[in-house]
């Protein structure tokens, strides 16, 4: 499971479009919009598979293994692949021992042999301009929910959603799905 290193400095929804987005003229509730703006964009990563705003993340294995996955495209780049070799020595892999090709990492010869792997790597959008309508409709409707509904609801209360399926429906099509 990769983790993130470095988080996103930047959001795919702007402070300016969550408040056009929720009716909001003033500038009083700004830290919890920003709040629900990360969590909504944090949320959407989880349910999608995917890294939505450039972000540093580091994949860690037990050894070289055949093509290595890379977790949450879009791919950007491969900082560095470091490993442990016989000795316990750590090594970082030469850019040109290895190719990056939709999102997997390849040998150009062979892996070495090694454990203890540890694979930096960029993934997101490129900006907030790149990211898919769809992606950034269904963070607005989280954050409205969220804002509109502040606290939890009790089991006297009926809940008040979308009809059933849209809302999610929204990031169907980024959704990475697994067998």
């Amino acid at each position: 499971m990769a983790t993130v290193i470095t988080p996103p400095t930047s959001e795919p929804i702007t402070i300016d479009e969550a408040r056009l987005h929720l009716r909001v003229d003033h500038c009083d509730e700004d830290e919890l919009i920003n709040t629900l703006i990360t969590a909504a964009r944090e949320q959407a990563e989880h349910i999608i598979g995917r890294a939505i705003m450039p972000q540093t993340l580091e994949l860690e294995l037990s050894s070289f293994s055949g093509d290595i996955t890379l977790e949450h495209p879009p791919i950007v780049s491969v900082e560095s692949i470091k490993y442990l070799d016989a000795t316990v020595a750590e090594i970082t892999l030469l850019a040109g021992d290895y190719v990056l090709t939709n999102g997997y990492i390849k040998p150009v010869t062979a892996w070495p042999s090694g454990s203890a792997v540890k694979v930096r790597y960029v993934a997101g959008y490129a900006d907030a301009e790149s990211v898919p309508a769809g992606i950034k409709a269904w963070i607005k409707l989280a954050i409205g929910t969220w804002y509109a509904k502040r606290e939890g609801m009790t089991a006297d209360e009926k809940a008040q959603t979308l009809p059933h399926g849209f809302y999610d429906g929204l990031l169907d099509r980024y959704r990475l799905w697994r067998l």
